[in-house]
């Protein structure tokens, strides 16, 4: 039926004699389940889909988006989409991609084939039961969620481009609390189904349990200056914040610290970030960016050293580039699988070389404590101290602050966690010298 419509959009588009165009279409189908005490709480499936024209029109770009597939608004589609070309003034000029070149075979992640036999409802109630059996100091399972999902796209223009992708997706999480007297602490923990454990529920809980009843008798942290260790989960969530330190929309509007230092050396000899589309089984592989043009492999940094930005199609041909195959269909680019390459250091040789300071595994506020323009983030961070080279006591909750600039040079040793299976943006465990940890 989709491909009906289609066709008689883009016969229309023919007809009106529009100099480029192209057709995005995006399906998604998915299905969300929660279970609290044991009961069914929410049970809902969700279906949508969408499509987007994009018309270049004497030079000038416009586009329309829409849910509503009905034939008979087709005209009022094209309409608007080129009113909307007129009506917009830009110093980029855009392109569209004509489908050449070579496009590489990728292994997306998908679920494991045994996903389809999982009694998803007795998976959530078995994760929440046995949290409670695990330690009677679990006073509450706030939620256990299960979502899948299954989405496609279709790319088609007026140079003869012709693509199509399809996706599954998965995931469990369990959001839990733990008592002890007046104190409580929450954690959380998930899997995606793309490893054999991830179907065992006890594999989940063994995590977040011991993790979240080992802060009960957490000690403040006094305020210093000292070297931490963050772990590779956190580590992760702090590359993904600052991401767009590698953004050709930052570097075009001079929001990123980095630009005109391309050839110079920002971070530790030792740190190499990579954009990697084509990673096995990563949750953001793909063979072509939302623009049609075919993905390939970047280090951005390689040995501490910047090498790239990322880029589409107008912001490349405005910096006089080539585009990397990031393209949004806009001015800001996307990134596939991010991550800081793998070290050799396991987590007790890092806090051998430690010694004493703090562990960090949980990061607060990082969406709004993170200036991509400066650099600079004040989070809140919850952690262990750490005292000749081994973990002590849960620390309560204290601020770190510094600039993402300074701590990728600071970075003396990097763990071998790195760890790409529940996220697209990851990193090893990092050792970071002279951070600022404020507490009591």
């Amino acid at each position: 039926m989709i491909e009906n419509y289609l066709q008689k959009l883009e016969a229309f588009c023919q007809s009106k004699n529009i100099d480029k165009y192209e057709i995005r279409y995006f399906q998604e189908n998915n299905r969300v389940l929660k279970v609290y005490e044991q009961k069914v709480c929410e049970a809902r499936d969700n279906a949508s889909q969408s499509v987007a024209l994009i018309v270049v029109q004497n030079g000038k770009r416009g586009r329309f988006d829409t849910t509503d597939l009905d034939e008979n608004k087709i005209p009022l589609i094209v309409e608007e989409a080129l009113n909307n070309a007129l009506s917009i003034d830009t110093d980029e000029t855009f392109f569209l991609y004509d489908g050449k070149g070579e496009y590489q075979k990728v292994k997306p992640y998908q679920p494991l084939p045994q996903l389809a036999q999982l009694d998803k409802i007795d998976y959530l109630k078995t994760l929440e039961k046995a949290a409670y059996e695990a330690d009677k100091r679990i006073n509450k399972v706030i939620h256990t969620i299960y979502k899948e999902g299954y989405t496609r796209s279709l790319i088609r223009n007026s140079l003869g481009l012709k693509l199509e992708k399809e996706k599954n997706y998965a995931f469990a999480s369990i959001y839990l609390s733990a008592k002890e007297g007046e104190v409580i602490k929450t954690d959380s923990e998930g899997v995606c189904f793309n490893k054999e454990e991830d179907f065992n529920p006890k594999t989940v809980i063994e995590k977040v349990v011991p993790r979240v009843v080992s802060r009960l008798d957490a000690r403040d942290c006094k305020s210093q200056k000292c070297n931490v260790i963050f772990n590779h989960e956190v580590a992760g969530d702090l590359l993904a914040a600052f991401r767009n330190i590698f953004s050709s929309f930052n570097l075009d509007a001079g929001t990123t610290k980095l630009k005109g230092k391309i050839g110079e050396k920002i971070a530790s000899d030792m740190v190499t970030i990579v954009d990697d589309p084509w990673l096995d089984g990563g949750l953001a592989t793909a063979a072509f960016d939302n623009e049609g043009v075919p993905t390939r492999y970047k280090e951005l940094v390689k040995n501490g050293v910047l090498k790239n930005f990322v880029y589409g199609m107008a912001l490349a041909d405005k910096h006089k580039t080539q585009t990397t195959g990031n393209g949004s269909g806009g001015l800001y680019p996307i990134f596939f699988n991010l991550y800081i390459k793998n070290g050799n250091s396991s987590k007790e040789e890092l806090l051998k070389h430690l010694g004493n300071g703090v562990y960090i595994d949980i990061l607060n506020g990082v969406r709004v404590g993170c200036n991509v323009t400066s650099g600079e983030f004040s989070l809140g961070a919850e952690g262990f101290a750490v005292e000749n080279g081994k973990l002590t006591k849960a620390l309560n909750q204290f601020t770190i602050a510094g600039n993402i600039f300074d701590l990728l040079q600071n970075i003396e040793m990097l763990g071998n966690d790195l760890d790409l299976s529940k996220s697209s943006c990851a990193a090893p465990s990092l050792l970071v010298k002279n951070l600022v940890v404020s507490g009591v």
